[in-house]
């Protein structure tokens, strides 16, 4: 019965206020209550007035002195003051306004990650980027000599920058992303490769430093942008058509793609030529790495001088995989995850080691039927089915947990039937509750705080 609620400066003192406007049977409702809380004394928690949402006081403002006992307040409308914020006075207008909405709630898609996967995640990841960016540091650094470790430094620019794009969008880095951020750093790795191969073939021309690089880059351009391209509309793809943690590998793919053309064509351009100019590096052209044609090149092109000329046996083996893979698709099929099929999928990792066949007859024994039983690594177990309640993946807990010596919840994934909507690009969303177990977002259809048109998303 709240008709409105929105928040606006004190006219009367500091901070802001919260204006509501009731409708329907909310006036005399409203009168009604506040009349019987007046007659507490001041101070009494029988003169407050609780705001509950699902299930949780966000504000609980007292019964001014001012009001008569029994009486109560008339016009239907009130005003909530304490000093607030305008962030705090807005968000509890949201608040109240969106806990008016007699909506149905539908559960479109849930997800609980376990802390354990998370800090698993977080280490895992880490020692990847650690292991990943030191060989790839070294393969340059031992193949291109000086102009690698240039290139080493410039990725390493790379990192940085794109570290501080992405905190100064907002954005959160998720697993994903995080995959999204290490094909970013293959692909500036892939553009410096290019460039220095090119600026190998510059130098046998004609044996000048400055030159062999500057041409080096220039000739490389069309090359590193068409790759830089095509991979962004890829990007963009997924940002716009997909949702939930894909439409996160798109805008950490956006944000690599874009640095690392910065960080080959421009940071690692400035600092190769900066160091060719040295005067000690001019005297000995051997360190720098462009000044002779890569051995395994060289003998390719000593053993089949024209190997490049003659592409039909390489399209001809690589046709051959192509129809060998493609032929898997017809012979297995693809394994749909639920993202696909909807259902739910649950992961417990065990104290001890279990095998899949140890979980299968132990979730068996539970009587629910249409489970998948899957080994996703490091001792953890998934299983899937079309359609779990909460009671149910208790039950699968503990039969893993009797199998394993224990388990521990690492994710639980829950797709429902219905496809994720296009949320209005124009609203607002704010968070209203979030536990360990699940999350809500109310999403605004309109900028505007009295606009009626809401919709709820859990």
């Amino acid at each position: 019965m709240v008709g409105s609620a929105m928040s606006s400066p004190n006219p009367q003192g500091v901070g802001h206020i919260v204006n509501i406007s009731f409708d329907g049977d909310g006036p005399a409702r409203w009168q009604a209550l506040t009349g019987q809380a007046a007659c507490a004394p001041s101070g009494d928690p029988q003169r407050r007035v609780a705001i509950v949402l699902d299930q949780q006081v966000i504000s609980s403002p007292q019964v001014v002195e001012d009001i008569p006992c029994n009486v109560g307040m008339l016009g239907g409308q009130t005003q909530i003051t304490g000093n607030f914020s305008p962030e705090q006075a807005s968000e509890l207008a949201v608040l109240i306004e969106g806990g008016a909405l007699p909506l149905p709630v539908e559960i479109i898609e849930q997800r609980t990650v376990g802390p354990t996967l998370g800090a698993d995640a977080i280490s895992a990841s880490a020692w990847a980027a650690i292991i990943g960016s030191a060989l790839a540091g070294a393969f340059l650094i031992v193949v291109y000599r000086l102009v690698g470790f240039v290139a080493v430094v410039a990725l390493g620019g790379y990192a940085l920058v794109a570290y501080a794009v992405q905190t100064g969008l907002g954005a959160t880095l998720t697993l994903p992303g995080l995959a999204a951020f290490v094909l970013a750093v293959g692909m500036a790795v892939d553009a410096n490769v290019l460039i220095a191969e090119r600026s190998r073939e510059e130098y046998a021309a004609k044996p000048r430093l400055e030159r062999a690089s500057e041409m080096g880059y220039a000739n490389s351009l069309s090359a590193v942008g068409d790759v830089a391209v095509t991979s962004l509309l890829a990007a963009v793809l997924l940002f716009g058509l997909a949702s939930g943690p894909v439409r996160g590998f798109g805008v950490t793919l956006v944000i690599g793609v874009v640095v690392s053309l910065f960080s080959a064509l421009v940071l690692s351009r400035l600092l190769t030529l900066a160091v060719l100019r040295i005067p000690a590096v001019k005297r000995r052209p051997r360190i720098t790495g462009i000044t002779e044609i890569g051995p395994v090149r060289r003998r390719l092109e000593a053993s089949d001088p024209g190997f490049l000329r003659r592409p039909a046996r390489y399209l001809a083996v690589a046709g051959v995989v192509v129809v060998v893979m493609v032929s898997g698709l017809f012979v297995r099929g693809l394994e749909l995850g639920v993202e696909f099929t909807g259902g739910r999928l649950v992961e417990f990792t065990t104290s001890n080691p279990v095998s899949v066949e140890q979980v299968r007859g132990a979730v068996d024994a539970t009587g629910i039927g249409g489970l998948t039983v899957t080994e996703t690594g490091d001792g953890a177990v998934a299983l899937r089915s079309g359609e779990l309640t909460d009671a149910q993946v208790g039950q699968l807990r503990e039969a893993v947990g009797a199998a394993g010596g224990g388990a521990e919840l690492l994710r639980d994934e829950l797709i429902g039937p219905a496809s994720v909507p296009n949320w209005p690009a124009a609203g607002s969303s704010r968070w209203v509750s979030r536990s360990p177990r699940s999350s809500c977002i109310w999403r605004s259809g309109s900028a505007g705080r009295s606009a009626p048109a809401r919709s709820r998303r859990c």
